[in-house]
């Protein structure tokens, strides 16, 4: 199988994510794209935002790739957007940033509850039915292509990736974890990935979710003929504009 392992020093990059940010509104309309905010209610009622970035280019009749970004643990939607707003903001093609469904405070949000592993599972599924119909939400009423969904994420919304692409994977072209950590029940999924392309994103300096447990997860699934890739950086449980731009560069 074929590997993309990259070790040049990309140590002059800018670190693309701050946690402690505070939430920041940017204008409803900027260079390039638009900015649209909207919401999504499940059977709770409660109303869960998202961020939709549209196209940068004008208008076409052709459907355009969607991008889906899940934020990592205490994080929102407005600050992934804010730090990444010159990267965003140029694309062309849709891009979503959904907002997890729980307050951790600070104007952060979480995922599953990671500090439980007899109601993770429950958590995950719960994740899965709420970017579903966030996804779906954005299908219908926008010109996207259904065929061109592309679910990336980053730390415990990387693990939410694997999850709902592995349990989903006639959803999406492809799935792009970054500074992942990846569990065994996530195998009993190998079998029905019907050729979903795996792209892997990871620090090897990380000491939150190992380099190498990751490395050996990737080893794991190659060896179970998953059609996976393994991309590298010199850093550690981060991730920078350019390790956006080359998951971007795949999303056609």
């Amino acid at each position: 199988m074929k590997t993309a392992l990259q070790n040049s020093w990309w140590g002059f990059l800018v670190l693309a994510i701050s946690v402690a940010t505070p939430s920041t509104h940017l204008n409803a309309q900027q260079a390039g794209g638009r900015i649209l905010r909207r919401e999504v209610r499940e059977k709770d009622s409660q109303p869960h935002p998202y961020i939709l970035i549209t196209p940068a280019a004008g208008a076409q009749t052709n459907h355009f790739p969607l991008f889906v970004f899940l934020h990592g643990q205490c994080v929102s939607p407005e600050q992934v957007l804010k730090s990444h707003a010159g990267l965003l903001m140029r694309q062309n093609f849709y891009i979503l940033l959904p907002e997890a469904p729980d307050d951790c405070g600070d104007g952060g949000y979480s995922w599953y509850d990671k500090s439980d592993a007899n109601t993770l599972e429950i958590g995950l599924q719960r994740d899965e039915r709420l970017l579903k119909q966030m996804i779906s939400d954005v299908t219908r009423g926008e010109n996207v292509d259904p065929a061109r969904v592309t679910l990336c994420g980053f730390s415990s919304g990387a693990r939410v990736t694997i999850f709902v692409g592995f349990r989903n994977p006639r959803m999406f072209s492809e799935i792009a974890p970054i500074g992942s950590f990846y569990m065994s029940r996530f195998d009993s999924y190998i079998n029905d990935l019907d050729g979903l392309r795996v792209s892997i994103f990871h620090g090897t300096l990380d000491n939150v979710n190992p380099y190498a447990d990751m490395k050996n997860a990737y080893e794991h699934l190659r060896e179970r003929g998953v059609r996976v890739t393994l991309t590298t950086y010199p850093l550690g449980h981060e991730y920078t504009d350019e390790i956006l731009g080359k998951i971007f560069d795949d999303v056609k």
